[in-house]
C-alpha cells in the first residue's frame, strides 16, 4: 500500500513539474507590444495605447510626466508641448512608444483645420441621437458620398412610414414600411440633387472647455452652423470632427468611412411615382 501511494506522489511530482515547465517555457516565448510605436497629439488631448502579447500584470509608466502621463488602461493624457516614452512592462518584457506633444491650437486655427476638413472629404455619415450618444437612442443616420453625389439616409422612427430613403441623379427613392416595397419620384428633370458644405463660422466660436462625447474626450467649442448655434466636439487629441449638439441632439460626425447603398436597395424593386 505504501508503495502504491509513493508510485501516486511520484507521479504527481512529475505531472506538476512538466506543467510548470510548459507554463514557463509559453510565457518565455510571450512578449508584449503596442499598437503604435510613435503618436503626435495636442496638449489637453487623450489617446490610448493598446498592449497585445502579455495582457495581464502590465504596468505603465511615462518618461517625461509633465509632457504626458499614462494610466493603468494605457489611456496617455498630454500636458503641455515636449517630448515622452511611454513604456509598458510584464515582467522583463517592454514595449515602447515615442510621444510629440504638440502645443494647443487656437480656435480660430482649429476651425480653419475643421473647415478644411470638411471640404476634403468624400464621405461623411451623420448619426442624430436623442439624449445622449447611445445606439439605443439613435433616431437617424444620414450618409453622404460627395464623388457619386449619393445621399442616403435611414429613419428610426417608427411614425413616418418611412424607413429608408436615398438620392441619386434626379430622382427620390424611398422605402414604404405599409407595403414593404420601394418606390421612387421621377419629375423629369426638376429634381435637382446637390451636396453643399457648410463653412463653420469662426468669428463666432466660443470655448466651453472639455467633455467626453461617446468614448472620445473633445474640445468643445460654440459656434455656427448654416446659422444654427451648437456645440461642435473635436477630439482632443488631434481635433478632428467627433461630433455636434443642439436643441438636445446628438450628432455624431464619421468623415471616412466610405458610404455606399446597402445590397438590399440595389436588388429592391421599384415603382414609378409621379409628384
Amino acid at each position: 500500500m505504501k508503495k502504491v501511494s509513493r508510485l501516486i506522489v511520484s507521479v504527481m511530482a512529475m505531472l506538476i513539474a512538466v506543467t510548470l515547465c510548459t507554463v514557463s517555457a509559453q510565457a518565455a516565448t510571450k512578449t508584449v507590444s503596442l499598437n503604435k510605436k510613435s503618436i503626435t497629439i495636442y496638449a489637453n488631448g487623450k489617446t490610448t495605447l493598446k498592449a497585445s502579447g502579455i495582457k495581464k500584470g502590465l504596468k505603465w509608466s511615462s518618461s517625461n510626466k509633465s509632457v504626458a502621463t499614462v494610466d493603468k488602461k494605457g489611456v496617455i493624457s498630454a500636458k503641455k508641448a515636449g517630448k515622452a516614452v511611454i513604456t509598458v512592462k510584464a515582467g522583463t518584457k517592454k514595449a515602447t512608444c515615442k510621444v510629440v506633444v504638440k502645443k494647443a491650437l487656437s480656435t480660430a486655427n482649429i476651425l480653419a483645420k475643421v473647415n478644411k476638413e470638411i471640404k476634403t472629404t468624400n464621405y461623411r455619415t451623420l448619426s442624430l441621437y436623442s439624449k445622449s450618444v447611445s445606439e439605443k437612442n439613435i433616431i437617424l443616420k444620414i450618409g453622404l458620398n460627395v464623388k457619386k453625389n449619393l445621399v442616403y439616409m435611414e429613419n428610426k422612427l417608427s411614425d413616418t412610414g418611412c424607413d429608408k430613403m436615398y438620392t441619386v441623379a434626379k430622382k427620390v427613392y424611398w422605402h414604404s414600411t405599409s407595403d414593404n416595397k420601394w418606390y421612387y419620384y421621377n419629375d423629369d428633370g426638376s429634381i435637382k440633387i446637390t451636396i453643399t458644405d457648410e463653412n463653420i463660422d469662426v468669428k463666432s466660436a466660443k470655448a466651453k472647455g472639455y467633455k467626453y462625447f461617446g468614448n472620445t474626450y473633445c474640445r468643445v467649442l460654440s459656434v455656427k452652423v448654416d446659422s444654427e448655434t451648437a456645440d461642435l466636439y473635436l477630439n482632443a487629441a488631434d481635433y478632428s470632427v467627433v461630433g455636434l449638439c443642439s436643441d438636445g441632439v446628438y450628432i455624431k460626425y464619421d468623415l471616412h468611412t466610405k458610404v455606399e447603398l446597402p445590397s438590399a436597395a440595389k436588388k429592391a424593386k421599384y415603382k414609378k411615382m409621379g409628384m
